[in-house]
């Protein structure tokens, strides 16, 4: 199925729009943030294929923040600058309004890099942070900050990581947090990663207070993380393409689907009768199982690798970044019988 582009909006600003890294959709859906390559962060009017803010964030990255408050009214951006001699770079989440475009706040982060990804709590008083370590350092942070203070409440540093990811239960009291462990010690690229294997970590939201943690020994390395409404079944995308449920009480399991490349996202929709999961290759893919069954229920070709997508609060729509630099839609409800299959 062809999906429609939001395009050519930019047609002056292309040197910020190399690749669409991460996608968030506004909760009232008609924004979408978006974090490219280069130097860049915009906010895109769904309905009218307008930018509506630019921000310069510093750096170039290969994952980064652009994503909105639960009420809407901030967007929470990574940025990253350099220090005074001898202190390297400086990373900090950068708080703008999404109405008039202004910088409202900075928090700084320490010896966190810029940032993956970010959820906030659903008052918008605390925020989780994931990151690799920085430059020359490896391994992976977790952090809940208090969003007006910029205090940090609790953090986790795990070494020889990478891959770091998060989500955050919707009524904002679980967090799940997840990545890759880097066992193998041999420099051939080849083999480096088949020893490598994945940590889940579930935390009370915002005590810090941990619940579970748990090592995933197959699929290379935990790299998409999503919980469901239940707070019971925990979505993984693996290295390896896997995509698998995991009901944590009892441990038991169910593999959905096996990509041909990594599973770079994974998503429950709104009403969790869902989850959805995407692949970045030439064709990447975005495909949808039932939860309680597995069957899968759509299966979207994009003609370019797919780097991150958003699902929008009422479940009608995906809006997916990729290689391009452009963002594309997909309306979920109108999906035509072609791309519906049983698996």
């Amino acid at each position: 199925m062809m999906l429609a582009v939001l395009a050519g909006c930019f047609n002056d600003d292309s040197k910020f729009r190399r690749i669409a890294l991460s996608v968030d959709v506004s909760p009232s859906g008609d924004l979408a943030a978006v974090r490219y390559s280069r130097d860049g962060v915009e906010t895109i009017d769904l309905s009218s294929n307008t930018r509506k803010c630019h921000w310069s964030v510093g750096g170039i990255q290969y994952q980064g923040i652009a994503t909105f408050s639960s009420s809407g009214e901030l967007v929470a951006v990574g940025n990253e600058q350099l220090g005074p001699a001898l202190w390297g770079i400086i990373h900090e989440i950068f708080l703008y309004d999404p109405v008039n475009c202004d910088r409202v706040q900075a928090i700084p982060l320490g010896d966190f890099s810029e940032g993956h990804v970010l959820r906030f709590s659903p008052d918008d008083k605390f925020m989780a942070v994931a990151s690799k370590k920085q430059l020359f350092r490896t391994g992976v942070n977790l952090a809940i900050i208090e969003v007006e203070s910029g205090k940090t409440i609790k953090r986790w540093t795990y070494l020889d990581a990478e891959h770091p990811s998060l989500s955050l239960s919707d009524d904002g009291t679980l967090l799940v947090f997840g990545f890759k462990n880097l066992n193998s010690k041999t420099d051939d690229k080849h083999v480096k990663s088949d020893n490598d294997t994945g940590t889940v970590l579930l935390v009370e939201f915002p005590s810090g207070d941990e619940r579970s943690e748990w090592q995933e020994d197959t699929g290379n390395g935990v790299v998409a993380i999503d919980i469901a409404l239940d707070q019971e079944i925990v979505a993984l995308g693996f290295q390896d393409g896997t995509v698998k449920l995991v009901h944590y009480p009892t441990g038991e399991n169910r593999v959905l689907h096996k990509f041909d490349t990594m599973a770079i996202d994974v998503q429950f929709s709104p009403s969790n009768d869902l989850i959805f999961s995407c692949e970045s290759k030439s064709d990447g893919s975005l495909v949808s199982h039932q939860t309680h069954t597995g069957e899968q229920v759509h299966n979207f070709s994009v003609q370019m690798p797919i780097f991150d997508f958003d699902l929008t609060d009422d479940g009608k729509s995906a809006v997916i970044g990729t290689s391009s630099g452009e963002i594309e839609t997909v309306d979920l409800d109108k999906s035509p019988a072609s791309d519906r299959q049983a698996q």
